[in-house]
């Protein structure tokens, strides 16, 4: 894991990496100005050894919400 995710921070335009438990392994975050630069990280992505399939979305919305973290203690 912690190859695969070295390789993909030093991807053009990544600019987050978590590591998840369930329906997933890791989420990226990524920017880009052109489609074409998403291919081209998918690709490198794809093409890495270990990496079973990928799944991207992209954001439509974001919707703010207030610190609930303090609220909470």
């Amino acid at each position: 894991m912690e190859e695969i995710l070295e390789k993909i921070s030093q991807i053009r335009g990544i600019i987050s990496l978590q590591v998840h438990m369930g329906n997933l392994d890791v989420h990226a975050g990524l920017v880009y100005k052109e489609g074409s630069e998403l291919v081209k990280a998918i690709t490198s992505i794809k093409k890495m050894k270990g990496v079973e399939k990928i799944v991207w979305s992209e954001q439509a919305l974001a919707h703010p919400l207030p610190n609930r973290i303090t609220e909470l203690l």
